[in-house]
């Protein structure tokens, strides 16, 4: 029988954030389909989402006994170095974000950019990640990106009067343009648009915000909570910077039928070739943003389902798996092409606390091919990995001789 790949994540800490909402939604698609992941963290116990990872607690990374992964997964610039340091070249960098790019972290630059440069194969969700990454190294592979399943509706109910109009993230992060979306809601405002303005974020209101301009503020909402409160709102203001990596929440309005208004930014251009899922207005200029929410008021019943249905395929479900399915097939490559793969029965250090995740309902499995790759093939073509893979196939180690199943690596 195939052996299913063990993965460990290296999470700084799981408080509650986009980034590390993708590394548990990805976690869970892999045990889904057999893997084995844990999630290793120097923070407190996850709590505003559930989890079937195994969790391991850790007061320092390097004392995780990585003997008995295939793969350990670095997902913040903290972690790489340890990452290379317990896995060596089973080491593999998750870029959600280039934080070289956020003004807080100035100061650190140049401890960012060596981190960057471990020698770590590189896996990013994000077309406009790829160049930002070949800087430091050439073993840049884009994976996609994946939203909650609970998003996507096939219908947008009836909206709202007045309109409401949300707009996410914490203002603390300057990166998140919070100050230009509220710069875009006066300036529609001034033009006799009524709307209300709803904010939420994972942090609570900074003393700056202008909160007599808000109607509702939400913190720190669980998935369940997110997706009850993006369903409610009619529009939303996306007014990342450059910096941004990704922007989650645009996509999960896009995959709740929500019209958008988004910065043309890299990250939110590379969603597709044909710009016509959202409005668009330049980074850092709060009077374009509120003509495009003018406009958009003007017209939300008619633009909804067409700006908001352009993206579906992009971050469907079908979508989702395609990106776990990439990964994979990385991951398989890697393992084909020489990684050390040690089997050590050791799971965890004896410094290492390790406790199962909260019970969860099973989500349902899909039926693929396996494709058998073994461990002691000499190469591997990307390639055809993800087209055998994206098609419907999961990726597994064989610790057998490639000549024991020579033309029969694919299996029912």
């Amino acid at each position: 029988m195939p052996r299913p790949l063990r993965i460990s994540y290296l999470v700084e800490d799981p408080e509650l954030s986009g980034g590390i909402r993708v590394q548990l939604m990805q976690a869970d698609a892999l045990i889904a389909r057999g893997h084995r992941v844990r999630m290793v963290t120097k923070g407190q116990p996850l709590t505003w989402r559930s989890c079937d990872a195994e969790w391991v607690y850790v007061d320092n990374f390097y004392n995780y006994d990585a003997g008995d992964d295939d793969f350990v997964i670095g997902t913040f610039w903290l972690t790489l170095h340890p990452a290379w340091e317990i896995a060596r070249e089973r080491a593999v960098h998750l870029c959600q974000g280039y934080e070289g790019f956020i003004g807080a972290y100035a100061d650190r630059l140049d401890q960012i950019e060596n981190a960057y440069r471990f020698p770590l194969p590189k896996l990013v969700v994000s077309p406009s990640l790829v160049e930002i990454c070949k800087r430091f190294s050439d073993d840049v592979t884009y994976i996609g990106q994946i939203v909650e399943d609970e998003f996507f509706r096939e219908r947008t109910p009836r909206e709202h009067d007045p309109l409401r109009v949300l707009v996410c993230g914490q203002s603390q992060a300057d990166f998140r343009g919070i100050d230009d979306a509220y710069g875009a809601v006066a300036h529609a405002r001034w033009f006799h648009q009524k709307l209300d303005l709803i904010r939420v974020s994972a942090w609570a209101p900074s003393k700056g915000e202008p909160l007599d301009a808000v109607q509702e503020f939400h913190v720190a909402l669980n998935t369940l909570e997110m997706t009850r409160l993006m369903h409610s709102c009619d529009a939303l203001i996306a007014a990342n910077h450059a910096a941004e990596g990704f922007g989650l929440p645009a996509a999960e309005a896009l995959a709740s039928r929500i019209p958008a208004i988004l910065t043309s930014i890299p990250s939110y251009l590379a969603f597709d070739d044909v710009r016509d899922y959202a409005l668009f207005a330049p980074p850092e200029n709060p009077v374009e943003l509120g003509e495009r929410l003018v406009e958009l008021l003007g017209d939300v019943t008619r633009n909804a389902p067409t700006k908001a249905s352009a993206i579906r395929g992009f971050v469907s479900g079908g979508a989702t798996m395609s990106s776990i399915r990439a990964l994979w097939a990385r991951m398989a490559c890697l393992t084909a092409g020489g990684a050390t793969m040690r089997t050590s029965s050791s799971c965890v250090n004896r410094h290492a606390k390790t406790t199962p995740s909260r019970a969860t309902a099973m989500r349902p499995a899909v039926r693929a091919t396996a494709l058998l790759i073994p461990e002691a093939m000499p190469e591997c073509s990307p390639a055809a990995l993800m087209t055998a893979v994206v098609s419907g196939a999961t990726v597994m180690a064989m610790p057998i001789p490639i000549n024991s199943i020579a033309g029969k690596n694919v299996v029912q």
